[in-house]
């Protein structure tokens, strides 16, 4: 009798930690990070609350920059032994902040919805040359130059400068 109810304990509690362990991520993220890929996911969906452009070739790139291209970097960001914890931190704040900038501004006159895969790309470039030790300043130099409408990407690639 004790070792059924010794075998049936050790049951329910294994699969407690399971339940307990399980994401909706399709990898796998450290507790201590949860929150910060759940911040970032947060801001993604409020760029769905938000009408997207009606230009379809436009639309699937602006989809592909702000999900999959998130996503993916949230995947790369927690499974690279390259970078230590408060780098990983650090990245996913940055990007959070990108995602919460770029909801905040797009659509607006001088800030086009169009302009989600140029602040991906400044941002996945901005954050190589900072995994490198190397400055960030000339991704933000460029994009000043580029554009003045590019000028909210400065923000979260300035986190990266004075994190």
């Amino acid at each position: 009798m004790k070792g059924k109810i010794l075998s049936l304990f050790a049951f329910a509690l294994i699969q407690f930690q399971l339940i307990q362990a399980q994401t909706s991520y399709p990898f796998k993220v450290a507790t201590d990070r949860m929150l910060w890929h759940d911040k970032v996911d947060a801001q993604q969906k409020r760029i769905a609350e938000k009408s997207l452009p009606k230009d379809e070739s436009i639309r699937l790139q602006v989809n592909d920059a702000l999900y999959r291209r998130i996503d993916a970097l949230q995947q790369e960001v927690e499974n690279d032994s390259a970078y230590n914890r408060n780098q990983k931190i650090r990245y996913l704040l940055s990007l959070e902040s990108l995602v919460k900038e770029y909801n905040l501004t797009r659509g607006n006159k001088d800030f086009p919805a169009a302009m989600a895969p140029e602040l991906m790309d400044a941002f996945v470039e901005a954050m190589a040359l900072d995994a490198a030790n190397k400055s960030v300043l000339p991704v933000i130099e460029k994009a000043v130059m580029e554009s003045v409408k590019f000028f909210p990407t400065v923000s979260p690639l300035l986190r990266l400068i004075l994190d």
